[in-house]
């Protein structure tokens, strides 16, 4: 969700002040998930194989398959290379999940 935070702002030059009304973007924390886990398993690859071909380490597989952070541009792209498929359908919105994962492991 996007939400505009209005904030007034005060500020001196010299002797003379100044009142400014600026607007901050908020975004929420997107809520993600991911395909990785089925991805790996339908290629028989181990979280160790996977690591080595993306080169990170094997936590980083485990913690990306448990959804516990969101991958760099560059892993997410290295897996979109090596899977075949684009990065919105391996990382992709919560609300999307279902349809994503249906579309990409069929």
């Amino acid at each position: 969700m996007v939400r505009k935070i209005r904030c007034n702002l005060l500020f001196a030059i010299g002797e003379v002040y100044f009142i400014s009304e600026i607007y901050f973007t908020y975004i929420d924390r997107l809520n993600m998930k991911n395909i990785l886990r089925e991805l790996r398993e339908k290629n028989n690859w181990t979280q160790r194989e996977l690591s080595s071909k993306l080169g990170v380490s094997t936590r980083t597989i485990i913690s990306l398959e448990k959804g516990h952070f969101n991958p760099s541009i560059k892993v997410a792209y290295k897996c979109s290379l090596i899977f075949g498929c684009p990065i919105e359908k391996i990382f992709c919105l919560e609300e999307n999940y279902d349809n994503d994962r249906k579309e990409i492991l069929r």
